[in-house]
């Protein structure tokens, strides 16, 4: 008796989004008019004063908590 072939269709990966600190520092922009405080616990919680000191791993993290605070990105 013959067997069928195994599949072994590949699913693709999931894709972290890229994000640079320009696209950061855009998203950003609006919210330090509207929610600074949030904006401020935000890069707290990431152990950051600015922007300029996230470690670019972190900002895919980063831009999911800027959209949990209105942030457009």
């Amino acid at each position: 008796p013959t067997t069928a072939p195994v599949s072994t269709a590949m699913v693709a990966p999931t894709q972290v989004p890229q994000y640079s600190l320009d696209d950061l520092i855009a998203a950003s922009a609006p919210l330090m008019d509207t929610n600074m405080d949030g904006l401020i616990n935000l890069l707290s919680s990431f152990g950051v004063q600015t922007l300029q000191m996230l470690p670019p791993a972190q900002y895919a993290a980063f831009a999911t908590g800027l959209r949990g605070l209105g942030g457009s990105i």
